[in-house]
């Protein structure tokens, strides 16, 4: 991949997945988030877990790394991947009657 393509990933994901997965871990209410999601605090797990498949990925990329480390550094993005999918999923299939109101 062209090393423009691969900063830009890392400079969008740097901006978005970053500091919105900060603020969700960390309980920030986020006014346009509280009515549809009860697990904030997973879904910003998530949104970091997002952040750092992309940034092994792209880092071990961007430092032309040997071809085992490259291997290495993909298989653990999609690991991560995978499990912020399982814990999206997790995430979205709350029942409405048993969310508790937030604050």
């Amino acid at each position: 991949m062209n090393a423009t393509v691969l900063w830009t990933i890392l400079a969008i994901c740097s901006a978005v997945l970053l500091p919105v997965g900060v603020l969700l871990t960390t309980g920030t209410p986020l006014p346009r988030l509280a009515p549809c999601c009860t697990r904030r605090r997973m879904l910003g797990v998530c949104a970091l877990l997002y952040y750092g498949a992309a940034a092994v990925t792209t880092v071990a990329r961007l430092v032309h790394a040997h071809t085992d480390t490259l291997l290495l550094c993909t298989g653990i993005g999609i690991a991560m991947t995978y499990a912020a999918l399982t814990l999206t999923a997790i995430a979205s299939t709350v029942e409405p009657r048993s969310a508790r109101a937030l604050p």
